[in-house]
């Protein structure tokens, strides 16, 4: 019968979507608009708190963080540089008594001076028990600890007590094997330590 009413036998002519497409695409549009406020949301919060920043086979940087299992959780995104250049003569690492002292060049965080940090520790003290998932969790460990996070420009320097990275490599070797295990998943994310 016309007009969607129903037809003798109790059964309606129109289908279900017919009858709510306009209420099925305003949910669907509703839904649509929340899940993007809440990725929008979450995006700002990591960029606020300087979450470490990996890079991933293509040389892109991804956000990432070591939770307390050992467990990383990677976020895309990149970081913010800024046009500054290192004036010459600063070299870009430096030991002074017991602190390693990273100069920031441009594009990098506080993971990439920890990184390098850990480097040039090893350099000086080798430690074949370290693995590259080891490296994975002490660079985080590392930038975790830094109790002033200001934004880092090139030039910038960030610097790293002997003790700190000591702490850091000692509670890398205590993690558990799975632990260690889930970290491999990231290894590929971050060439450079290989």
């Amino acid at each position: 019968m016309p007009n969607g009413q129903p037809t003798p036998g109790g059964q309606n002519q129109e289908s279900f979507w017919k009858r709510n497409q306009k209420m099925l695409v305003r949910v669907i549009i509703v839904a649509i608009i929340i899940v993007g406020a809440v990725v929008y949301s979450q995006t700002q919060e990591e960029q606020e708190n300087g979450d470490p920043v990996a890079q991933n086979g293509n040389g892109e940087e991804q956000n990432g963080e070591v939770n307390g299992n050992g467990d990383i959780n990677v976020v895309d995104g990149t970081e913010e540089e800024n046009g500054d250049v290192m004036e010459e003569g600063q070299d870009p690492i430096r030991t002074e008594g017991e602190t390693i002292t990273v100069v920031v060049q441009r594009g990098e965080g506080y993971t990439h001076t920890a990184r390098r940090a850990l480097a040039e520790y090893l350099r000086a003290n080798p430690n074949e028990q370290i693995t590259t998932e080891h490296k994975i969790y002490v660079e985080d460990y590392l930038q975790k600890r830094i109790t002033e996070k200001d934004r880092l420009f090139s030039g910038n320097e960030v610097g790293y007590s002997e003790g700190e990275i000591e702490g850091a490599i000692d509670a890398a070797l205590d993690l558990t094997e799975p632990q260690v295990n889930n970290l491999s998943k990231y290894v590929p994310l971050v060439p450079s330590l290989n």
